[in-house]
């Protein structure tokens, strides 16, 4: 609530009494995403700045909270323990608008998990085609630059 209001003070306390930032409302998104998603942009620096990220957005497919955390200034290469980028997370959920968006703001299709699979791979091995096509088509394009 405070996050989607831009109570920035109120989202500063929650977090130093701490509050599950990663918490997600019934529709998936967290306080992360509905900040960004409403423009309160101090209240996403608090988030981010407490280790917020933007797997849930990537997991779920909100393809404007996600644009609206990369033009924040979130992480667009924050990996998991496994080594699972937001990329590859859109890329396992076939949310083709959300790998086109990282994509476009840099991210590095090269990037491996732990296990040593890439986008690409996830997105090959789940048969994720439009993912599989999306990627092939901006793997071309690098490759011939």
């Amino acid at each position: 609530m405070a996050a989607s209001r831009g109570h920035v003070e109120v989202v500063a306390a929650l977090l130093r009494a701490g509050a599950n930032k990663e918490a997600a409302n019934q529709d998936g998104w967290t306080p992360l995403h509905i900040a960004a998603q409403n423009g309160h942009e101090e209240v996403v620096v608090a988030l981010l700045t407490s280790g917020a990220n933007m797997e849930a957005a990537a997991k779920d497919g909100h393809v404007d909270a996600v644009r609206a955390l990369l033009q924040a200034g979130a992480n667009k290469e924050a990996a998991g323990k496994d080594g699972w980028t937001p990329l590859h997370i859109a890329a396992q959920n076939g949310h083709v608008e959300v790998v086109a968006s990282l994509l476009q703001a840099g991210a590095k299709m090269e990037a491996a998990t732990k296990a040593g699979k890439t986008a690409l791979d996830v997105a090959r091995q789940l048969r994720k085609t439009d993912v599989v096509a999306l990627l092939q088509s901006r793997q071309s394009e690098h490759v011939h630059r």
